[in-house]
């Protein structure tokens, strides 16, 4: 199944709603989810599809409880997709300074999966300044852990032979 066919277009709509006011464009951040909508949403979606079944079916949950989360906690006869973004960003807002920790820890795992996507893009990893120069010229071997004696800066000694 691709990842396109794991969100129905409502849902498309939410976690794009929910991304624009969850990472909004500011001072430092010149680029914002609403700049790379698509191409954000298709990495979303492949991530989502790499997941296991039941995570996805979680987070499908709390997405679908941050629609109806206006009405059920501030009693707002509106939806979480039919609300301004200015009103959107401060209900998040409310969420972060929350009394109540699920609403606290739901925000922070669905902005986590979001936020990771919006970072991975080139685009934003390229407003950030983030080159990849780190990886040098670095082999699969060296990136998974598994330097070699002379990348490590240590000697092929035996064990016990100290």
């Amino acid at each position: 199944m691709s990842g396109r066919d794991l969100l129905s277009p409502f849902e498309r709509r939410l976690i794009i709603a929910f991304a624009e006011a969850a990472i909004p464009k500011g001072e430092r951040l010149k680029i914002s989810v609403a700049d790379i909508r698509e191409p954000w949403l298709a990495k979303f979606e492949e991530l989502l599809s790499s997941m296991p079944s039941e995570q996805r079916a979680g987070l499908r949950s709390l997405l679908r409880l941050i629609e109806v989360s206006p009405f059920l906690f501030s009693l707002r006869l509106s939806r979480f997709t039919r609300m301004s973004l200015d009103d959107r960003e401060a209900f998040l807002s409310s969420w972060e300074s929350s009394r109540w920790l699920g609403r606290r820890l739901y925000l922070l795992m669905l902005k986590a999966v979001v936020g990771m996507c919006f970072c991975s893009m080139d685009e934003v990893e390229r407003e950030l300044g983030y080159d990849r120069m780190c990886l040098g010229e670095a082999q699969p071997s060296a990136l998974s852990g598994q330097l070699s004696a002379q990348e490590s800066g240590t000697r092929n000694e035996e064990p016990g032979s100290r």
